[in-house]
């Protein structure tokens, strides 16, 4: 395991510790949404080379599922190439 995997693991078991109960769910949909933790707001799903980001329409703050920061990696080293 490099450096970097450790550091995106360890990010990752902090931000879902963290997240608790800041979810929403649709009650017509069904569909959960992640709330903001900084302002609280329902957060929009972006979905862009099988990536799911959650980003908050007002402060811009952006949240990754499991394994997603390792895609996004992966998606920009390759793009240097």
């Amino acid at each position: 395991m490099v450096l970097e995997d450790l550091v995106v693991e360890v990010l990752e078991a902090e931000a879902l510790q963290e997240v608790g109960n800041m979810t929403k769910i649709n009650k017509k949909t069904g569909e959960i949404h992640l709330l903001c933790p900084r302002c609280h707001v329902e957060m929009e799903k972006l979905i862009k080379n099988d990536v799911v980001l959650d980003i908050c329409t007002m402060c811009r703050g952006m949240w990754t599922d499991k394994g997603e920061l390792k895609k996004l990696a992966k998606i920009a080293k390759e793009a240097k190439k």
